[in-house]
């Protein structure tokens, strides 16, 4: 290669590069993960009431309200009527039977919320769905990006009446942000949502209903049947770092001048 070709070269490797990198984005900021958040909170030594516990014990628990991975946000862990609402007597809901895995609230027919699970109530029974609520105050003008799936646990039972899948909701507020009816054995829900901030306080929530996918609504809910694996993750999403407007036209004709020098000197 002559030193003019090398030349050229040279100069577009540095074009592309300078322009490569100021076109690169900055990463997004996890402000929160299911899974890794309730794994901080039943280490934290703080039970189900807020009392002192032996961190790491089966009574440190995810107690309502904990932080997540930002320290800016809490959850909570509810069974309300509805994916957006409370129970019948509009009350929270919070769930309240700790048995040092999980929430579990009416053995083997309540509402349950584990580290990655989550099964609804049957349908004869009130606080049907299972809740996990992410509350955040804050981040107006801001977006946020909500990913995650929802997956039924493995069975070999066959669809049924009585075993006819989950309905899995991910929810802002009263909106409905994504929803699908999922049949039992592994069918998966997965979702991946930007979400621009228009209320001072942000309440999104990740629930599982009993009305699946099968053949009918679903009277009797079995734990190995009707419960789902979930992992979700909350981001603000932060803005691309674009190089100024004249900063290009500018490389370009600095490297254009220094072309036609090196060209007259040889």
């Amino acid at each position: 290669m002559n030193n003019k070709n090398r030349l050229r070269t040279h100069v577009l490797l540095m074009a592309i590069v300078l322009m490569a990198s100021g076109n690169s984005a900055f990463a997004n900021i996890i402000l929160a993960h299911s899974v890794n958040d309730w794994n901080a909170a039943t280490n934290d030594g703080i039970g189900v009431g807020g009392a002192a516990v032996t961190a790491g014990s089966s009574l440190d628990a995810a107690q309502h309200g904990h932080t997540d991975t930002a320290g800016a946000g809490i959850w909570n862990y509810k069974n309300t009527d509805s994916p957006g609402g409370d129970t019948f007597s509009a009350t929270p809901g919070f769930l309240t039977g700790w048995n040092g895995a999980g929430y579990d609230n009416g053995g083997t027919l309540g509402t349950r919320v584990g580290e990655t699970s989550m099964k609804p109530n049957g349908t004869q029974f009130g606080g049907t769905f299972s809740v996990r609520e992410w509350v955040l105050t804050g981040l107006v003008g801001e977006t946020l990006n909500i990913s995650g799936n929802f997956t039924t646990s493995a069975t070999t039972n066959p669809v049924s009446v009585n075993n006819n899948g989950v309905e899995v909701y991910v929810m802002n507020g009263l909106f409905v942000l994504g929803t699908a009816q999922l049949l039992p054995n592994l069918d998966t829900f997965a979702f991946d949502i930007n979400l621009n901030v228009i209320s001072s306080t942000t309440i999104i929530r990740f629930a599982v209903g009993p009305q699946g996918a099968g053949p009918a609504t679903n009277q009797i809910n079995d734990f190995f049947n009707d419960s789902v694996n979930f992992s979700g993750q909350i981001e603000q999403v932060t803005p691309a770092n674009v190089p100024e407007p004249g900063s290009l036209p500018l490389l370009l004709g600095g490297l254009g001048v220094l072309l036609l020098r090196r060209r007259h000197k040889y």
